[in-house]
Parts: C-alpha cells; structure tokens; sequence
C-alpha cells in the first residue's frame, strides 16, 4: 500500500514520511534529554527524531532498520536534526552533546 499526498493548491505530489504505515502530519510535542548508552536493546519507547545541542558525530540505531545497525552521522551542527528516526543513540561514536529526542 502507498500513499500519495499532494499539495491542496497546486496538486504537486509531495515526500511522505511515516512510521509504522502512519503518516507523520505534525512537529513533536515532547522533548527530553538523551544520555547515549552502548547498553544491548536500550531502546526507546518510541521512534524519536535527534535534536543536536553541541555540535559533534551522533551514532544511532535507526527505527526500522534490520539487524539493529548502527550509523554514525559525522559532523552534525549544533541545532540539526539527525535524518532519521531512532531507536537509540549510541556512546561509542557520539561525540555531539546537549542531545534531545522529540516525539
């Protein structure tokens, strides 16, 4: 099953995102503090999206990828977003800090 979504003025097909089979159709409404852990399975309660504070690498377990990979987004900016939603951040690899997970 796909979705289309289009723009309501110009029908121009626009990115959808999701969780779940669930289209994403607003910003988070809760923040909280991140401790990065190396620990088996410290999975969040829910996919999260990443606010960096301090600027640095962030490794992440992404939400639904198999096998529980994890991957190093080098360089973030202090106030980026990391692209994917996550399941977990990573100590081994993550020098960024002041991190937030949004949902």
């Amino acid at each position: 099953m796909s979705f289309l979504v289009s723009d309501s003025v110009s029908g121009v097909p626009l990115p959808v995102a999701g969780v779940g089979g669930k289209i994403i159709t607003s910003l988070p409404a809760n923040s909280a503090a991140i401790t990065p852990t190396d620990t088996a399975n410290a999975f969040f309660a829910r996919p999260v999206q990443v606010w960096v504070g301090v600027a640095g690498d962030v490794a992440v377990i992404p939400y639904g990828l198999e096998g529980d990979k994890s991957i190093i987004f080098p360089g973030m900016a202090a106030g980026a977003i990391v692209p994917v939603l996550v399941k977990q951040v990573l100590a081994t690899g993550t020098t960024a800090g002041s991190l937030r997970g949004q949902w």
